[in-house]
């Protein structure tokens, strides 16, 4: 486990041996640590990767349930438009959130979207994931040929066609830069420091079980789609590592934007 402190050689302050740099003095961790050799996992101070789990797991739900109450009326005399207004103002809340509690960090997330070998390896990335998407919905729709999508797609499909500049910013660029923070950043980050393989198993189990509706009618529907779900969050995982947040921020948006352009143009 790698949770242990180290001593700044240049100021003696006490911080987490996986930082990049000292938070105090910013002088660069030179100490060679296994876990971060040939990766490009980022690594906060344990208790920011926490708060990014919980807010991923239960911020979201709770902004959620604000902006249900606050657009209520608006929900029952027109559900998309009311289930459009919740999501939109739940991810942009979210969003910026996540830049006002991590503004001392903003520079050095901006930094890696400065590499431009990241977004080459986003978009095979995102080649990967959808074609393995393809692939499991292919083997599904021969097990269960009158599938249909689950009720986390089919809400999306239905805001896509009725609203789709909204649905391309908040849902293909917003959303995809939020999950990434949450489960790569926070998440896996925080994971991977306990064991490489409870980090892959660990993300991409609970990636998939966010994307389910534990409510729906047909179940069958919901436990059909997690596998799609689970795959996405091991091909994400796997570009964050090898590349970055910058990278798997790439293949993310890129997968939703090109999701949404199939609905619109069919």
């Amino acid at each position: 486990m790698y949770f242990k402190k180290r001593i700044c050689p240049k100021c003696g302050d006490a911080h987490d041996e996986l930082l990049d740099y000292c938070p105090k003095c910013k002088s660069k961790n030179e100490d060679d640590i296994e876990i971060k050799r040939h990766f490009a996992v980022t690594f906060l101070n344990p208790s920011y990767e926490i708060f990014l789990i919980v807010l991923g797991l239960a911020g979201f739900t709770l902004f959620d349930f604000i902006f249900a109450l606050i657009f209520r009326n608006i929900y029952i005399a027109n559900n998309l438009h009311g289930l459009m207004l919740i999501n939109v103002a739940s991810y942009l809340v979210f969003f910026i959130f996540i830049l006002f509690v991590f503004f001392r960090f903003l520079r050095a997330f901006l930094d890696k979207f400065k590499d431009y070998w990241s977004y080459l390896y986003g978009i095979i990335g995102a080649v990967v994931l959808a074609l393995g998407t393809i692939i499991i919905n292919l083997i599904f729709n021969l097990i269960y040929p009158h599938s249909g999508d689950n009720v986390n797609q089919t809400a999306l499909v239905n805001i896509c066609r009725m609203y789709p500049a909204i649905s391309i910013i908040v849902f293909g660029i917003i959303g995809p830069i939020c999950e990434e923070f949450v489960y790569r950043v926070g998440l896996f980050s925080f994971l991977k420091r306990i064991h490489p393989a409870l980090a892959y198993a660990g993300t991409a189990l609970i990636f998939g079980l966010i994307h389910i509706d534990f409510g729906a009618s047909d179940m069958v529907l919901e436990i059909i789609a997690l596998p799609t779900y689970i795959w996405g969050g091991l091909c994400l995982s796997f570009i964050y590592e090898i590349r970055g947040v910058a990278a798997s921020c790439t293949s993310h948006i890129l997968n939703n934007v090109y999701s949404f352009i199939m609905i619109l143009v069919s």
